[in-house]
């Protein structure tokens, strides 16, 4: 229900900002895909990680979405300054 939440809020702007043409909520992985592309862009690499979540419950088989996936969780990762790994930190 969080991750619904999240998505909507990230979302909801989105769409409401966009021209007329394209006010629909994205259906498909690649409309994920590509709203998640423009969220790195922005720099919201928490925001691009559940939208290629969204982008790969659409299609499981989804190269661009696990890859994009894992690239925003490495970014998001990217400014801690240690890592626990299996309780040996």
């Amino acid at each position: 229900m969080k991750q619904l939440a999240i998505t909507m809020v990230v979302l909801l702007p989105m769409v409401l900002s966009a021209a007329v043409t394209e006010t629909v909520v994205p259906a498909t992985a690649g409309s994920f895909v590509q709203v998640a592309r423009e969220a790195l862009d922005a720099g919201d690499c928490e925001a691009a990680y559940i939208l290629f979540q969204e982008a790969l419950e659409r299609d499981p088989h989804s190269r661009e979405a696990l890859g994009g996936r894992l690239y925003a969780y490495a970014t998001m990762g990217a400014g801690m300054e240690s890592v626990s790994v299996a309780g040996l930190n």
